[in-house]
C-alpha cells in the first residue's frame, strides 16, 4: 500500500512538472507576443509624432507665406510624409489596432498571474508520499491545466481579434480579458443551439 502511494506520488510529481513546463512555454509566448506589440507600437507612435510634427510645422510654413519656392518644398515634403503615413506604412490604422491588442495582452497576462498564483509556484519535492499530499498535488495540477487553458484562450482570442480587425473586440478584452476554459468558437455554437 505505502509503495502504491509513493508510486502514484511520483508519477503526479512528474505530471505536475510536465505541466509547469508546458504553461511556462505558453506564458512565454505570451509574452514574447506582448513584447512584440509593445515595441511595435513604440515606433509607431514615434513615427505618428514625427509625421504629424511635419503636417503641422508645413502647414504654419505654408499659411505664413513662405517665399520663393520654399511653400514648393514644403508642400511636397508634407505630400510625400502622407503618401509614407498613409499608403506604405499604414501607421495610424495599425496602431489603431495594436495598442488595444498590446492592453489586452497585459490585462490577461496579470489576470492569469493573479487567478492562478498557485499553478506557478514550484512544489517541493521533500514532501512525504501520502493521500493529502496526493490530493494536493492533483488539485495543483487541476489548477495548471486551468491556467493553461485560460492563458490558451484568451491568446487565441487576441490573436484572432486582431487578425480580424475587430476593434471592438480588443477593447473589449483590454478591460476583461477571456480567461474562461471554453474557446471562443465553442462558446458561439453552444449560443446559436
Amino acid at each position: 500500500m505505502e509503495n502504491d502511494k509513493e508510486r502514484e506520488y511520483k508519477q503526479l510529481l512528474a505530471d505536475l512538472q510536465f505541466q509547469q513546463q508546458k504553461l511556462k512555454e505558453r506564458w512565454d509566448n505570451a509574452k514574447q507576443e506582448l513584447n512584440k506589440l509593445e515595441t511595435s507600437v513604440k515606433w509607431r507612435k514615434f513615427f505618428a509624432v514625427v509625421f504629424r510634427g511635419v503636417f503641422i510645422l508645413g502647414g504654419f510654413a505654408v499659411s505664413l507665406g513662405l517665399p520663393g519656392f520654399w511653400p514648393r518644398v514644403v508642400g511636397g515634403t508634407v505630400t510625400l510624409v502622407g503618401l509614407i503615413d498613409n499608403q506604405w506604412l499604414f501607421n495610424h490604422e495599425i496602431l489603431i489596432f495594436r495598442t488595444p491588442a498590446r492592453n489586452a495582452y497585459r490585462k490577461l497576462l496579470n489576470k492569469i498571474a493573479n487567478d492562478f498564483t498557485e499553478a506557478f509556484s514550484p512544489l517541493s519535492n521533500d514532501a512525504p508520499a501520502s493521500v493529502e499530499n496526493n490530493e494536493r498535488v492533483r488539485g495543483l495540477i487541476t489548477n495548471i491545466k486551468d491556467a493553461r487553458t485560460a492563458l490558451f484562450t484568451g491568446t487565441e482570442r487576441i490573436s484572432e481579434a486582431l487578425e480580424h480587425k475587430e476593434l471592438g473586440v480588443l477593447k473589449k478584452l483590454a478591460i476583461q480579458p477571456e480567461t474562461n476554459p471554453t474557446l471562443p468558437s465553442t462558446n458561439s455554437s453552444s449560443q446559436q443551439a
